[in-house]
């Protein structure tokens, strides 16, 4: 299988690279939430084009990937990948599993309200903090699907980087 993207050595460089070609990114990282909606994005590519953006940076929540346990909903990742490409830009996921700046804001709900699996760590005693679900198998299973859409992905050879 071709590789879309990478870091290549190159004269003792390190080179990104996509399609064989070195690839410079001019890209800018959306807020938190922006990528939740491909309607909201249209504003954020007009502004990425007057900027002389090639490439975007996106987070993507465990949270909108996985809303119910088991049933993964990549359909805003297709819509976001498909408006990049008819923009001409780049992608870059950024993933907010179940951590980002040291809190769980971006899991599922099923794993926020579920303390008996996801127990909460204590800051003071009597008072909990965000759900410890770092070593569970959701989390395990979360960085597989991602993994397995990015397979596909590349099979219908989208214009897309990837962080991991």
């Amino acid at each position: 299988m071709k590789v879309l993207s990478q870091v290549e050595n190159r004269n003792g460089q390190k080179v990104l690279t996509v399609d064989g070609k070195p690839f410079i990114m001019l890209a800018g990282e959306v807020h938190n939430s922006n990528s939740s909606s491909v309607a909201y994005m249209e504003g954020v590519y007009d502004q990425a084009d007057a900027l002389g953006m090639n490439c975007l940076l996106l987070p993507m929540t465990w949270e909108l990937v996985e809303p119910e346990e088991g049933v993964f909903d990549f359909s805003l990742m297709d819509g976001l990948i498909m408006q990049a490409r008819a923009r001409g830009k780049k992608l870059a996921f950024l993933w907010f599993g179940a951590w980002k700046n040291a809190k769980c804001y971006y899991a599922p709900a099923w794993v926020k309200t579920d303390t008996e699996r996801f127990r909460r760590a204590q800051i003071q005693r009597g008072r909990s903090h965000q759900p410890a679900v770092s070593g569970t198998d959701a989390f395990e299973g979360e960085v597989v699907c991602l993994r397995v859409k990015r397979i596909k992905m590349r099979k219908k050879r989208m214009n897309l980087l990837w962080n991991c």
